[in-house]
């Protein structure tokens, strides 16, 4: 007797898990009605007015200062006039002996 409640229970088990197993998932479409629904549900704060008053206190400190007396204005000077330097001599190199590069004397000889 104990080993058929047994054998039953198990059965019914076995069946139960079978049905969850079969069941497919929900439709996205119910679960995105649902959550629309839910936030659309959930209560909002009451809007508040607020009033705000800002008290602003200006001061200007203003300091006389005495007036400058009017300094004299300088007397002009004369203007140096330009020198001009002659130009640089170019003496002409001496080209009446070339020499070529390979027999040109070398400072260690």
């Amino acid at each position: 007797m104990q080993r058929l409640v047994m054998a039953l229970s198990l059965a019914l088990v076995v069946l139960g898990l079978y049905s969850f197993q079969v069941r497919g998932r929900p439709d996205p479409d119910l679960i995105d009605l649902a959550v629309r629904a839910t936030v659309y549900a959930w209560p909002t704060p009451a809007p508040q007015v607020i009033e705000v008053t800002r008290v602003v206190e200006v001061m200007r400190v203003v300091e006389v200062m005495a007036t400058p007396s009017p300094t004299t204005t300088p007397s002009p000077t004369a203007t140096p006039s330009p020198t001009v330097t002659p130009p640089p001599t170019v003496t002409p190199l001496p080209t009446d002996t070339p020499t070529s590069v390979a027999v040109a004397p070398t400072a260690d000889a």
